[in-house]
């Protein structure tokens, strides 16, 4: 039976990108968000309100000038069950037929869209995603799926019914009112050389001090978000975007043919993911690490400015799609499942990171904690180990977490748990991993303690609620110190790589490069089952 006469099927959703004569620009969202914001201006720009009308022209900020929030109201959801993701509409109809077979309700709604270049499609990642909606609350999403879809596999997503509103108000450096403006504010410079400067949207991590502050160029809007607060978007070309985000993650000295590989997988996984990450946002990607770490204009370096330039236009696909080319800082020695989420077909496969697979067997399973205990107490030659790179000058960062220990007092770790769950529990009595990936990476984790027990589950949740920071990764054993009488003294992680470990390991994909593969090589090393492609020219 054809989509169209599927009686949910929506179709109106998926945003399609019309530049025909230049690459279209990004829009980038920071995920912060403040009551008031922050910024100073160099050379000359004009403010324009949300009818598009300039209310300043020809005006300079050398000195911070502040944009606050007025009158806010909070945007409201209905709250959906996502079934599955599909590339197929036909395949979701029939899914979806088999819902209603069962008297549920369910629709289908798309998602990506075209990207077209000088009037070709260079890009079309259209998802049909399948999701029983309508739903109040997230509570009510979650005993639904309880209830009627016991044994599926299912996530709750948000879509929004209506947006925020709230009144911008601009004030000089001497706190006189320049202009206002309902929910945008949107700042043109005359130059392209013009740098804006706002302060603390930047990094989850960093602390709201007043002093951090990220350079932008380029149009900037300030638009009122869905809790009604105020953040950034600003506009980057997909070749600059590129540029900015290598430079972000490695220092320039890094090898010709490692720069040309993480450009082509970091080009690859914005395209994969435009207007399916943040479909009901304002912006195309964030720019934080749910998408990849922008961190506003930085000095480029020759290289990676010519890495970039030299695979202009190269992603890596997959049966005619991009691929989502995710990449870690160092794996450890192997790589982490990619899925995805519906269909649990893997985008490209785990892979042992060395050049001589007779060295894993010395291992073997490492979902088993014996094996497991082995690797991480071990240094395996893999490409990721640092003295393999004797000729290279290996960054601090990949020579310290190849391998690594961190321990914790109890009562230190139970303070950290308890910040960061907002709730007490107790005296720590135990962390049990509870499942583990191929690489031996944690899916979750079961906390025993006093007053409560909870699960925690995903790369980040375990990262980040198990360290003051976060540990380096989910790989990893923990060994408690027992007193005399069995009570726990201190906790001591053992653990291999730092991120996540999907896709490429940067750490591994610098030491091939110093051995004479090129970036082709590389690529096709950590994506497996992928082909390197030029989908637009100059």
């Amino acid at each position: 039976m054809s989509d169209r006469d599927f009686p949910g099927y929506e179709s109106d959703v998926a945003l399609n990108y019309t530049c025909s004569e230049e690459i279209p620009r990004l829009k980038i969202g920071f995920v912060k968000q403040r009551d008031y914001l922050d910024f100073k201006l160099t050379g000359k720009y004009a403010v324009f309100n949300d009818q598009g009308v300039a209310i300043l022209q020809g005006v300079s900020a050398p000195v911070k000038w502040r944009l606050k929030v007025e009158n806010r109201q909070k945007a409201k959801y209905e709250y959906n069950i996502l079934i599955g993701k599909y590339t197929d509409k036909e395949l979701a109809s029939e899914e979806g037929y088999k819902l209603i077979e069962k008297g549920i309700g369910a629709q289908i709604k798309t998602r990506g869209g075209k990207i077209y270049f000088k009037n070709k499609v260079i890009n079309d990642n259209t998802e049909y995603w399948l999701v029983i909606d309508q739903l109040a609350s997230n509570e009510e999403a979650h005993d639904f799926a309880n209830r009627r879809l016991k044994g599926s596999s299912y996530n709750i997503i948000r879509e929004k019914l209506n947006e925020p509103h709230g009144l911008f108000e601009l004030f000089d450096n001497e706190f006189e009112k320049l202009g206002e403006s309902e929910n945008l504010l949107r700042i043109v410079p005359e130059s392209s050389d013009n740098v804006t400067y706002v302060y603390d949207i930047a990094d989850d991590h960093q602390e709201y001090n007043g002093d951090n502050y990220t350079a932008l160029k380029g149009p900037i809007e300030f638009r009122c978000m869905d809790d009604g607060r105020i953040t950034v978007i600003c506009e980057v070309g997909i070749e600059e975007y590129v540029q900015l985000v290598v430079a972000n993650q490695i220092s320039a000295n890094g090898p010709k043919e490692f720069l040309k590989a993480l450009a082509v997988a970091v080009r690859s996984k914005v395209l994969a993911n435009l207007c399916i990450k943040h479909h009901n946002e304002a912006f195309d990607v964030c720019a934080g690490r749910h998408c990849q770490t922008f961190g506003g204009w930085l000095d480029v370096s020759d290289d990676i400015t010519q890495a970039v330039r030299d695979t202009y236009g190269v992603v890596i696909k997959k049966k005619n799609r991009i691929v989502e080319a995710d990449y870690t800082e160092i794996c450890g020695g192997y790589t982490e499942s990619f899925h995805l989420y519906s269909e649990n077909k893997q985008l490209y496969s785990p892979i042992f990171d060395g050049g001589n697979k007779e060295e894993f067997k010395k291992f073997g399973d490492l979902t088993q904690i014996e094996n497991l205990k082995k690797w991480t107490t071990e240094l395996p030659e893999v490409y990721c180990n640092p003295d393999l790179n004797s000729n290279y000058q290996v960054p601090n960062f990949f020579r310290n977490y190849f391998r690594w220990k961190i321990t914790f007092d109890r009562e230190e770790l139970e303070q950290i748990i308890n910040q960061k769950i907002g709730k007490k529990i107790g005296m720590l009595y135990d962390i049990i991993p509870v499942s583990r990936g191929i690489s031996g990476r944690v899916k979750e984790v079961e906390i025993l303690a006093s007053d409560k027990n909870l699960i925690l589950s995903g790369d980040s949740e375990i990262r980040e609620t198990l360290s003051d920071n976060e540990l380096p990764s989910t790989c990893f054993i923990v060994e408690p110190l027992l007193d005399d009488e069995g009570f726990p003294v201190s906790f001591s992680f053992y653990g291999a790589g730092a991120g996540h470990g999907v896709g490429l390991c940067q750490s591994g994909a610098i030491t091939m490069a110093l051995n004479g593969s090129n970036y082709d090589e590389i690529l096709k090393h950590y994506y497996r089952g992928t082909m390197i492609k030029k989908i637009y020219e100059e």
